[in-house]
């Protein structure tokens, strides 16, 4: 029984590190921009269902928590509410062991990608200097602007 387990900890374990590998640096840094904008809108979805989920399963669950105890202390109901208490803990919990890793999946990945534009938009300056240019005609310097465009 424990090497089964142990099996499936490991399987679970390279499964997700696969899952990762296409928000990876490397990987991130030779896509489009159109691709990026794909990838981001995946991450995002992500992070907005993992913070419903997790802010759903925390009311979900006090709320059967308020529930079950008033159904036990006699001051609400009976039996049934005391199991609709109990059900909407447990499917409050749930919600929320499920909700809080993608939370932190979407956010960490939103993270990676948002680096990775910032670099890349880093790329491409634009500078004005000051400079002077000689005039041949008049035979003097004259004030100037100069656009610089580093790739």
């Amino acid at each position: 029984m424990k090497k089964i387990i142990i099996i499936s900890v490991l399987c679970l374990l390279v499964f997700s590190i696969q899952a990762q590998k296409p928000y990876s640096i490397e990987n991130l840094q030779k896509l489009s921009t159109e691709e990026l904008d794909v990838y981001y809108n995946k991450a995002f979805d992500l992070q907005k269902t993992g913070k419903i989920l997790s802010i759903a399963g925390t009311v979900s669950a006090f709320t059967g928590v308020l529930l079950f105890d008033a159904a036990w202390s006699g001051s609400m109901g009976d039996e049934g509410t005391a199991a609709l208490g109990g059900l909407m803990l447990l499917g409050g919990m749930g919600a929320t062991i499920i909700g809080l890793p993608k939370l932190i999946t979407g956010s960490s990945r939103l993270k990676r990608i948002n680096d990775i534009i910032s670099i890349a938009d880093n790329n491409i300056k634009l500078d004005l200097k000051p400079s002077a240019q000689y005039n041949l005609a008049t035979q003097n310097f004259q004030p100037a602007v100069t656009l610089c465009i580093g790739f």
